[in-house]
This record gives structure tokens, C-alpha cells and sequence, in this order.
């Protein structure tokens, strides 16, 4: 998969190379969105290999130092911190509409993020 990845990722920066060659203006609000995407997946994928990898290891995939990693870390933690404060909001959400079993799965969700970000704080203390 990751040479498809590859492959697709060369395919993108030639068509984008010629797009703003053709009509810079044109490939802004494109290349913007892409952006956006991407660094969603980024976070997405940093938060994944977080639960199985050294923040050291993240560092080294993502070719940064580790500032960079750190930095990056509160990036992490301020994604996961956010995304508890959403499952908490579902959670009262679901109570007031008497539905228990989404709260229920809020609950699990958040309950699991938390750990995630304990863990991901451990990791933290180890680059530190």
C-alpha cells in the first residue's frame, strides 16, 4: 500500500506542479484544501502510531527533531483533548435524550481517548 501511497502522492505534486504553472490563483483554494485534509490525516496517523510507537519513533518517521516532536506532541494532546471535550458534550446530549446506549459508546470513546493521552503524556516525560 504505501507505494501506491507513493505513487499517488508523485501524481498529485505533478498535477499540482502544472496546475500552478497554468492558473496559480485557480489552484489556491485546491492546494488549500488539500492541505487541510492532509493534516488531518497526519494527526490521524500520529495519533494511531502513538499508541504503538515511541514518540523517538513518530520523530524519526516524520524525519523532525525532537522539538519538533514535542511540539508536535501538544498538537496531539490538544486534538485529544478536544475530541474528550466532544464525547463529553454526546455524552450529556444522549442523557437528555434518554438514548443510553450512545451514551454509553460517548463514555467508551472518551474513556479510551483519556488513556490514550495518559499515555501519550508517559511518552512525553521520556523525551523530555
Amino acid at each position: 500500500m504505501p507505494n501506491d501511497l507513493d505513487a499517488t502522492r508523485e501524481l498529485l505534486s505533478r498535477q499540482l506542479t502544472q496546475a500552478v504553472a497554468t492558473d496559480a490563483i485557480g489552484a489556491l483554494p485546491i492546494i488549500a484544501a488539500l492541505q487541510r485534509e492532509t493534516d488531518e490525516h497526519l494527526r490521524d496517523a500520529v495519533r494511531q502510531a502513538a499508541q504503538n510507537s515511541s514518540w523517538r519513533e513518530i520523530a524519526e518517521a516524520l524525519g523532525v527533531s525532537k522539538q519538533a516532536a514535542h511540539q508536535r506532541f501538544r498538537l496531539y494532546a490538544k486534538g485529544v483533548a478536544d475530541e474528550m471535550k466532544v464525547q463529553q458534550r454526546a455524552i450529556k446530549q444522549a442523557r437528555r435524550d434518554g438514548d443510553t446506549d450512545k451514551a454509553q459508546d460517548a463514555r467508551t470513546r472518551r474513556v479510551a481517548l483519556a488513556a490514550e493521552l495518559r499515555k501519550a503524556a508517559r511518552a512525553r516525560k521520556d523525551l523530555g
